[in-house]
């Protein structure tokens, strides 16, 4: 496996070798089992694969939660060459933005600024940046993301249409712990008695689909049942439910066929999101 520091190299590189087929992951570091599913499902795809490692400090709601994030680039490095990594891309900000960053990407739509983008006003705004500038760059065949990233993959698919990319987003089920909870870097932030709770989210959720299946199809009060249990837990703070149509990702008051539950609680200092689909 190479391991890449700058994009200069690692565009050199791919005009050395050929961009036959090539499967990017973008990830923000801390390699865990969702990540390795990924490389998985692209290593059966592609010929090349190439994993990203790079934080941008307006991904964070604040400084401090962008250096709590785990740092681990040498067991990061390791995980992805025993995965069958091709090319590692691990830029500092200077490496990937070396005049720094005075032009951003942002998409006209609510979507922006909802859900995930309500909380973290940019974080949208910097993913979208960086995706755009890998995606012109290294021009990869396929782009693999988790279902857990909805919001991203929605946006990201704009982004190809707008940009003409020829991409493809794969789209990978989400990997969970056994006891529900997703798989996650930010897990590794939890206290003892937080990662307790942290299942909760997810077994919440549940409550609302069993609801759901017994013939509840109102979206209000489908989140009042929500908000209800949720709040039943002191050390949880909940930060917003929503009820969305599946393709727009826009709030709908009444399931007709199908819909996407979503919810964002923190506890402590970390937030945690989760969500499921309900379908007849």
């Amino acid at each position: 496996m190479d391991i890449m520091t700058s994009l200069e190299a690692m565009t050199a590189k791919l005009d050395r070798i050929g961009r036959r087929s090539i499967g990017l992951i973008m990830t923000k570091g801390a390699l865990h089992e969702g990540h390795i599913a990924l490389i998985k499902a692209a290593r059966a795809e592609n010929e090349y694969i190439i994993v990203s490692s790079f934080l941008h400090p307006h991904e964070f709601s604040s400084e401090e939660a962008y250096k709590l994030y785990p740092r681990q680039v040498e067991e990061d490095q390791e995980i992805a060459s025993k995965a069958g990594v091709d090319f590692f891309f691990c830029p500092s900000y200077e490496g990937l933005y070396p005049n720094g960053s005075s032009t951003y990407v942002s998409i006209y739509t609510p979507l922006m600024n909802r859900l995930e983008g309500q909380i973290h006003p940019k974080y949208y705004q910097s993913f979208l940046t960086t995706a755009n500038l890998l995606l012109s760059c290294i021009r990869p065949q396929r782009y693999y993301i988790s279902e857990k990233d909805f919001q991203k993959k929605a946006l990201l698919s704009q982004l190809i249409r707008d940009f003409h990319y020829v991409c493809e987003i794969r789209v990978l089920p989400t990997e969970r712990e056994a006891d529900g909870l997703i798989i996650g870097s930010r897990n590794t932030l939890l206290e003892s008695e937080e990662r307790r709770l942290a299942p909760l989210l997810y077994h919440t959720l549940k409550k609302a689909e069993l609801a759901y299946q017994r013939g509840n199809i109102s979206s209000y009060k489908l989140k009042l049942l929500l908000e209800t249990e949720i709040k039943r837990y002191y050390r949880i703070q909940l930060e917003y439910v929503d009820v969305l149509e599946i393709e727009r990702l826009t709030s709908i008051e009444t399931i007709i066929e199908e819909a996407l539950i979503v919810m964002s609680i923190r506890l402590g200092s970390v937030r945690l999101s989760d969500y499921i689909y309900l379908k007849k």
